[in-house]
C-alpha cells in the first residue's frame, strides 16, 4: 500500500488537470504558479510534435509527471530510492503505467545524445551543462534552471550561462511577478529569482519572449 501524505489537484492554468503528491516539500518552487505557467507554456508550443523529449533532474518529478499527463516522452532522473514511494503515488494517482526513470545522472548522455530534448529542468546548477553534447548541436532548446537553494555556487552558475550565451541562448530571471531578461555580462543577481530561464534561438517559446544580446 502507497502512503500519501498530502494530494491536491490542480485545474487552472494547466493544459490537463494533475494531481500533485506532496513529500515534504510544498514549498519547492517547482509548484510556484510562475513555474507551472512557464512549463504550460513550453508544452502548449511543442504540442504534437513528434520525438521531443523532457530530461527533468529535479529532486521531485512534478515536471515530468506533468509533462507525460500531456503526452510527452520524459526522462526523470532520481537517485534517491526513499523517493519511490511518492513517485508510485504520483503515477497512480494520475493514471500513468510507464514512466521512464533512471537513478544516475551519469547515464544521461548516453541516452539523450541523438535526442530533441525541449526542454530540461534541474534544481542543482552542476545538472545544468550535463548535456554539453546537445547544447553544441542545438538539440536543446529551453533550460529551466530551478533556484531551490540560494546558496549556490554562484561562479558554477555564471559559468554555465557563459558558455550557454555562446551557444545562442538569451535568460529570463523568473520572479514571483514573471519574467524579466537579463544579460550574461552583468552580474546574476538571484536574490529575488525562483528560477532562471535559458530560451535558444531556435526554441518555440522564444516567439513570445525575445531579447538579443551583442
Amino acid at each position: 500500500m502507497i502512503y500519501i501524505m498530502e494530494t491536491i489537484l490542480i485545474s487552472q492554468d494547466v493544459i490537463k488537470p494533475i494531481h500533485i503528491v506532496f513529500n515534504n516539500d510544498k514549498s519547492h518552487p517547482t509548484y510556484h504558479p510562475q513555474i507551472i505557467k512557464i512549463l504550460t507554456k513550453i508544452f502548449k508550443n511543442y504540442e504534437g510534435k513528434e520525438g521531443n523529449l523532457i530530461v527533468d533532474y529535479c529532486e521531485n518529478a512534478f515536471a515530468s509527471i506533468y509533462a507525460k499527463c500531456v503526452g510527452f516522452k520524459t526522462l526523470y532522473i532520481n537517485g534517491n530510492y526513499k523517493y519511490g514511494n511518492i513517485l508510485e503515488a504520483f503515477k497512480r494517482i494520475n493514471s500513468i503505467s510507464d514512466f521512464n526513470r533512471i537513478h544516475t545522472w551519469r547515464d544521461v548522455n548516453g541516452l539523450i545524445k541523438t535526442k530533441k530534448v525541449i526542454l530540461q529542468i534541474s534544481d542543482k546548477p552542476q545538472h545544468i551543462l550535463n548535456s554539453k553534447r546537445l547544447i553544441g548541436n542545438e538539440r536543446l532548446d529551453n533550460i529551466l534552471i530551478i533556484l531551490k537553494d540560494k546558496i549556490i555556487d554562484l561562479d558554477e552558475l555564471e559559468e554555465s550561462i557563459a558558455y550557454l550565451h555562446i551557444n545562442k541562448y538569451s535568460f529570463y530571471h523568473i520572479t514571483k511577478e514573471g519574467m524579466t531578461p537579463f544579460d550574461k555580462r552583468r552580474d546574476i543577481d538571484i536574490t529575488n529569482s525562483i528560477a532562471i530561464l535559458c530560451i535558444h534561438r531556435n526554441s518555440l517559446f522564444r516567439s513570445d519572449y525575445v531579447i538579443y544580446f551583442d
